[in-house]
């Protein structure tokens, strides 16, 4: 959650310069390029069980959701300050989107045909 907020407070101001939480989203861009880890990600470190009866994720899963919302901060960080550590981590962290789950990524399929 704590994510989605920072997120949503960088469109404002990474856009219009004007938020007194500007401080806090770029101390959020450089934790996730100093803290990715070299696949490209940031593994969630909690057990998670998404319904009964499945598999339990162990800690150090991926999730795909907090690596789309790190991909943007990160990709508006570049677009705001022109440093190049920020486009290098969000490129990085695009490599995980194309590793199947089961692999240590974030790919999956859909009723067994749609990749999601």
């Amino acid at each position: 959650m704590s994510i989605v907020g920072l997120v949503t407070i960088s469109l404002v101001c990474l856009s219009v310069r004007s938020s007194h939480y500007c401080a806090a989203v770029w101390a959020a861009a450089r934790w996730l390029a100093a803290q990715q880890r070299p696949r490209g990600g940031w593994p969630v470190p909690a057990r998670r069980r998404v319904a009964a009866g499945l598999a339990e994720l162990k800690p150090g899963w991926h999730s795909a959701m907090s690596q789309g919302h790190a991909i943007s901060l990160l990709s508006r960080a570049y677009h705001r300050s022109g440093d190049e550590a920020y486009l290098r981590a969000a490129r990085r962290a695009l490599s995980l989107l194309h590793v199947p789950s089961h692999a240590g990524g974030v790919k999956a399929m859909w009723m067994d045909k749609y990749v999601w």
